[in-house]
C-alpha cells in the first residue's frame, strides 16, 4: 500500500546507505573536478547526540517539551528524557517501540503497540507510567500502533492507522472515531481537527461530525505530512506528491520559488516554526529550512554536519531551537543563535590558522592552503592561486594583502597571487615605526626586510647576524626588536638604521621562557604572554614587569596559549581554559578592563598556540577551528535569563547502585544512607555557551564550590545532622535568578540517639555506683588487708622482738651456761688438783711411813682418803651440771639406751667441753683409757666419721 512506502524505507535503512555511498562518491568526483572547491554556506550551530550519548535506540519518532523545558523523545527503546545535562531512558511499558509523545500540562502522553497512557513525575524526580488503554482494553483493535498524539482543548487524541481515540482530561471519558478506511494522519490547525483517510481524502471534524473537504486523487493516495495556513490559504505538504494549496475546495500544486525542493524530495516530517519558516525533513536528503516566501535559508545534510539524512521528526522548543529526531541519533540546531558555523566534513579545507576579510572576499589560511570565497554568499571556497600547504598569517598593509606561507611570502589580489620571497617560511609581518614603505617579516631563518618600490612590494635584504626563527616579534623604540622564542626565551636586538644587521643580541633571564609564549604590541606597550603570566615592557628600564590588571584573570582562568590578537576596536583577545576573553582600555582609566565570553572550549577546536580570531566588520568575528570556522556577532551575544532545577537526589550504596529519594517533603535518612548524589541542570541547549554550576551543602561544606561543568554533586559518608543542599547556575555570564535547595536530615545511629545517650548515662551512673561500691568494698578489703598486714607485721615484729629477746636471753643463758660450765670446769679442776695433791701427799706419806708414828700415819692417811673425791665428787658435779643443763643425761639415755653410767659420765664431761687430759683424773684413769672410752662411745652413739663426738653432745 502506498501509505506504507515511507515507513518501509525507514525499515530498510541499508537501501539509503547504498544511495548515500553513491552520492558521496559523486561528491568526491565533483570536488576533484572543481580543483578544491568547497561548499561555502555557514549554518547555525548544530549539536549532535549519538546513541552513545543518550544510551537508547537509534530511531526517534516524535519530540515534545514540558514547561520546565525538559525535552522528551519517542524512541525505539522507550521514552527518552533530556534536561540539558543528563539523559534518562524510561523503558516502554510493554517493551515495544514508542512512536508518539506529547506533553500536556504536567503529563507526558506516549503511545506504542496496543498501549497508550501518560507519565507523571513522582516526588523522587522520576516518571511513573499510567496506562489509559487498559481502561478500554476490550475496545482496542488487533495490531494497533499509536503514531500520533495531539492536544485539542480538554481532549488528548491518540491516532493509530485505524482509529482516533479521544481522551477527556477532565472526565476521563473516551470517544472513538473509526473511519472505514483507517486514518493516515491527523492534524490540528486553527482549532480545527483534520484527518486523512486512505482512498477517500481529507476530512474535517466539526461538532463531532466528520466532513469530507477534499477527495482529490492526489490526496487519496498521497500521505499528507502537515497542514499550514499561509496568507489564509491552506497549504498541504505531502510525502511524495509535493506541496499543494487547498483553495475554495480545489487542490492546486504549488509552483513557485523553490518548488523543486518541496515537490521533488520525499518528505517524511514537516513543521512550521513560530517565525513562519517552513522546515522539511526528508527521507534521504537531510533538512530544508525555507523562509516565509519560500526562499531557501538552510539545507542541512550529513555532509554539512547532520548525523543522518533521514529526519523522522521535527520540533521547535521554547528557545527557538530546532530538534531533529533522526533515523540514527538526535540533532539540535540553534536557529536563534548569534553564531554561524562552517564545518568542512571532507577534510579538504583543514585547520584554519589565519583569516582576513579583504575587498569583500573572505580568505582562510589553513594547513592545506589558502582558500577564499565572496563573503556573505553561498559560494564555494576555492583554492587561491594554487597556494597549497601551510599558511601561517594574513596581513593587510596599505591596501595590500600579504600571505605568510611555509614556502615564503605571497601578495594576494582576488583569487590570484604573486610570490615575492621564497628563501624561507614566513611567520609574521610588522610595520617599522617611523619608516614608511618598509615591512619586517619574521621567518624560519630570522628577520627579513620588504620594501615598496613604486607600486610593488619586493624583497630587500636579510638582517645579518641573526638566524633564529622569529614567529613572534615586536619593534620598540630606537629600532629595538623583541623576539619571543619558546625554547630560548625573550631576545632583544638592536637594528642599525639601514635595517641591514642586528647588533648586541641580549637574552632576558626574566620573564622565563615558556611553551606557546607570544608577543603583541598594544598601542605603545609591548606585552609578553607565557605560561608564567602576562608581562609589560617598561620602556624606561628596558625590563619586563608583571601586567597586574591582566594577571588577575590569568590566575583565575588558566593559560592555554600566548597567542594574542588585536581587533579594529583595539580589543586585545586571548584564549583561556575558561573560553574566549578580551581586554580593553578607555580614555580615562589606564588599567585594562575585561570581558569574558564564556564559550565552551570543547567546541572551539583550536590548536594550542595557533588560535585565530578575526574581526570581519563592526560586530562580526570569525574564529578558526580544526574543521572550519564559526562567526558570531559580538553585539548580539546577550545571555538570556535561566533557571536551575534539582532533578533528583539518590542514595548510593557501597556497590555504586542508587535509589532515588522523594523530594518535596522532609527527607529523613538512616545513618547508613549517608552517600548522596544530587543531579541538577539548566535546560538550555546552546552549543557554544557554557552552562556551569556551583553548589554548597549547608552543615557540611565550608563554602560554595567554584564554577564547574559537572551537573552532579556527590557527598560520601556524611555524619548525622541537618543539611540543606543549595545549587545555582549560570549560562554564559547570566546567573540563575534563584537558588534551588533541598533539605534533609540524617538520623543518628540508634547508639547515638537521645534515648541511647540516656541509657548510656543510666548505665554510666549505675556503673559508677557499682564501681564506687566495688571500690568501697575493695577499699574496705584493702583496709582490712592493710590492717591484717599491719597486725601481722606487728606480730612478726613482736615475734622478732621476742626472738630478739629470746636471743638475748639465750645469749644470756648461753653466757650463764658458759659461765657455769667454766665454774664447773674450774670446780672440777680444783677438785682434780685437790685430789692430785692429796694423792701426792698420800704417796709421799706412804714413802715416809716408817718414820712416822703408826697411829698418826693411819689417822693422816684416813683423813686424806676421806678428802679424795670419789662418789661424792661425782654427785656434786651432777648437781651443778643439772642446774644449767637439766635432763641432758636423761634425754641422752632415752635416745641411746645402751649407754652405761660410765658412758653417761664421759658424755657429761664432753658436754661441758672437757678434753681427755682433763677427764682422765676425774675418771681416775689414764688419758689413753679416756681415748678408748671415747672411741667406744662413738660406736655406741653410731656417729658418722664426719661428726665430732664433743660437737654432737654439745648440740644435743
Amino acid at each position: 500500500m502506498h501509505h506504507f512506502k515511507a515507513k518501509l524505507l525507514l525499515k530498510y535503512p541499508a537501501f539509503h546507505h547504498v544511495i548515500l555511498m553513491f552520492g558521496r562518491a559523486f561528491l568526491v568526483l565533483q570536488i576533484s573536478m572543481l580543483h578544491f572547491t568547497l561548499s561555502g554556506s555557514e549554518l547555525p550551530p548544530l549539536i549532535k547526540y549519538s546513541t552513545n550519548d543518550y544510551k537508547a535506540g537509534n530511531q526517534n519518532w516524535k519530540i515534545s517539551q514540558d514547561n520546565d523545558r525538559v525535552i522528551y523523545f519517542a524512541n525505539n527503546d522507550g521514552l527518552l528524557e533530556f534536561n540539558g545535562a543528563i539523559w534518562t531512558l524510561y523503558p516502554s511499558p510493554n517493551e515495544t517501540i514508542i512512536r508518539a509523545v506529547k506533553v500536556v500540562g504536567k503529563k507526558v502522553f506516549t503511545g506504542c503497540y496496543k498501549e497508550f497512557g501518560y507519565w507523571e513525575r513522582h516526588q523522587d524526580g522520576k516518571l511513573r507510567y499510567n496506562s489509559l488503554s487498559k481502561i478500554i482494553e476490550n475496545q482496542l483493535l488487533e495490531d494497533e500502533h499509536v503514531w500520533e498524539i495531539l492536544n485539542f482543548e480538554d481532549w488528548v487524541l491518540f491516532q493509530t492507522l485505524h482509529r482516533i481515540y479521544f481522551y477527556n482530561l477532565k472526565t476521563g471519558a473516551f470517544k472513538i472515531i473509526n473511519p472505514a478506511n483507517g486514518v493516515w494522519r491527523v492534524f490540528i490547525l486553527d482549532k480545527v481537527i483534520y484527518y486523512q483517510t486512505l482512498n477517500e481524502g481529507l476530512y474535517r471534524l466539526k461538532g463531532g461530525v466528520s466532513e469530507l473537504i477534499n477527495k482529490d486523487n492526489l490526496l487519496k493516495n498521497n500521505q499528507i505530512c502537515n497542514i499550514f495556513d499561509i496568507n489564509n490559504d491552506l497549504f498541504l505538504q505531502t510525502e511524495k506528491g509535493g506541496l499543494f494549496i487547498l483553495k475554495e475546495g480545489k487542490l492546486i500544486r504549488y509552483e513557485g520559488k523553490n518548488d523543486r525542493i518541496v515537490n521533488q524530495n520525499d518528505i517524511f516530517s514537516c513543521i512550521r516554526l513560530a517565525n513562519g519558516q517552513l522546515v522539511l525533513g526528508t527521507i534521504s536528503n537531510g533538512v530544508f529550512i525555507l523562509e516565509n516566501d519560500f526562499d531557501l535559508m538552510y539545507h542541512i545534510t550529513q555532509d554539512k554536519g547532520l548525523s543522518n539524512n533521514t529526519a523522522l521528526s521535527l520540533f521547535e522548543d521554547f528557545d527557538k531551537n530546532l530538534w531533529i529526531g533522526l533515523d540514527n541519533g538526535i540533532n539540535c540546531v540553534n536557529l536563534n543563535s548569534t553564531f554561524k558555523c562552517y564545518v568542512d566534513k571532507s577534510g579538504i579545507l583543514g585547520t584554519v590558522y589565519t583569516s582576513k576579510l579583504y575587498k569583500g572576499i573572505l580568505y582562510l589560511g589553513t594547513n592545506q592552503g589558502l582558500f577564499a570565497k565572496t563573503y556573505g554568499s553561498d559560494d564555494e571556497f576555492r583554492l587561491v592561486g594554487g597556494i597549497k600547504g601551510q599558511v601561517w598569517t594574513l596581513f593587510i598593509h596599505e591596501g595590500v594583502l600579504f600571505c605568510g606561507h611555509n614556502r615564503g611570502t605571497y601578495l594576494i589580489d582576488g583569487f590570484s597571487q604573486r610570490k615575492i620571497y621564497s628563501a624561507s617560511g614566513t611567520w609574521k609581518f610588522s610595520e617599522v615605526p617611523g619608516i614608511k614603505n618598509v615591512l619586517i617579516q619574521g621567518n624560519y631563518n630570522g628577520l627579513n626586510v620588504l620594501k615598496k618600490v613604486g607600486d610593488h612590494w619586493i624583497f630587500s635584504n636579510k638582517i645579518k647576524n641573526f638566524d633564529i626563527s622569529s614567529r613572534y616579534f615586536e619593534i620598540g623604540k630606537n629600532l629595538k626588536i623583541y623576539i619571543s622564542h619558546e625554547y630560548k626565551g625573550v631576545i632583544r636586538l638592536n637594528l642599525d638604521h639601514n635595517l641591514t644587521q642586528a647588533n648586541g643580541m641580549f637574552l632576558y633571564s626574566f620573564p622565563k621562557k615558556g611553551k606557546n609564549s607570544g608577543f603583541i604590541k598594544y598601542g605603545k606597550e609591548i606585552i609578553y604572554a607565557s605560561r608564567n603570566g602576562y608581562f609589560k615592557l617598561n620602556n624606561e628600564s628596558g625590563e619586563f614587569e608583571p601586567e597586574k590588571s591582566m594577571m588577575v584573570f590569568f590566575e583565575q582562568d588558566g593559560y592555554i596559549s600566548g597567542k594574542m590578537s588585536i581587533d579594529k576596536n583595539n580589543r586585545l583577545w586571548i584564549f583561556t581554559n575558561r573560553g574566549l576573553e578580551f581586554f580593553y582600555k578607555n580614555n580615562i582609566d589606564p588599567e585594562f578592563r575585561h570581558r569574558k565570553l564564556f564559550l565552551d572550549t570543547d567546541f572551539l577546536k583550536s590548536i594550542s598556540g595557533y588560535e585565530n580570531i578575526e574581526q570581519l566588520n563592526d560586530s562580526d568575528y570569525l574564529i578558526g577551528t580544526a574543521d572550519g570556522y564559526f562567526i558570531f556577532k559580538l553585539t548580539d551575544l546577550i545571555y538570556s535569563s535561566v533557571s536551575v532545577r534539582i532533578n533528583g537526589v539518590a542514595m548510593l550504596d557501597q556497590k555504586g547502585r542508587q535509589r532515588m529519594l522523594e523530594l518535596g517533603k522532609d527527607l529523613v535518612l538512616s545513618h547508613k544512607d549517608n552517600n548522596l548524589r544530587f543531579e541538577f541542570s539548566i535546560p538550555k541547549y546552546n552549543k557554544y555557551i557554557k552552562r556551569e554550576y556551583k553548589y554548597f551543602l549547608e552543615g557540611y561544606s565550608t563554602g560554595w564550590t567554584i564554577w564547574q561543568n559537572n551537573p552532579v554533586a556527590i557527598f560520601r559518608k556524611l555524619p548525622p545532622g541537618k543539611y540543606t543542599f543549595f545549587v545555582k547556575g549560570r549560562h554564559g555570564d547570566r546567573q540563575t535568578e534563584s537558588v534551588q535547595s533541598v533539605s534533609f536530615r540524617i538520623r543518628k545511629p540508634f547508639y547515638e540517639t537521645n534515648g541511647a545517650i540516656m541509657f548510656y548515662a543510666f548505665i554510666l551512673i549505675l556503673g559508677g555506683y557499682l564501681i564506687n561500691k566495688s571500690y568501697e568494698k575493695n577499699y574496705e578489703k584493702q583496709k582490712n588487708k592493710l590492717i591484717a598486714e599491719h597486725n601481722l607485721k606487728m606480730e612478726i615484729q613482736q615475734l622478732e622482738n621476742e626472738q630478739q629477746l629470746m636471743m638475748v636471753r639465750n645469749q644470756e643463758l648461753s653466757q650463764f651456761v658458759d659461765e657455769k660450765s667454766k665454774e664447773l670446769a674450774v670446780s672440777n679442776l680444783d677438785l682434780i688438783r685437790k685430789n692430785e695433791l692429796l694423792k701426792m701427799i698420800r704417796d709421799d706419806i706412804k714413802k715416809h711411813k716408817n718414820s712416822l708414828d703408826l697411829n698418826k700415819f693411819l689417822s693422816l692417811l684416813s683423813g686424806i682418803n676421806e678428802n679424795i673425791s670419789g662418789k661424792d665428787s661425782w654427785d656434786t658435779f651432777m648437781k651443778s651440771f643439772d642446774s644449767f643443763d637439766k635432763d641432758f643425761l636423761k634425754r641422752l639415755h632415752e635416745v641411746h639406751p645402751t649407754l652405761s653410767p660410765s658412758d653417761l659420765k664421759l658424755c657429761a664431761y664432753l658436754r661441758i667441753n672437757l678434753v681427755s687430759k682433763e677427764i682422765a683424773p676425774l675418771l681416775n684413769i689414764s688419758e689413753r683409757s679416756v681415748e678408748i672410752k671415747r672411741y667406744r662411745l662413738r660406736k655406741k652413739l653410731n656417729l658418722h666419721h664426719d661428726v665430732g663426738l664433743a660437737s654432737y653432745l654439745i648440740n644435743f
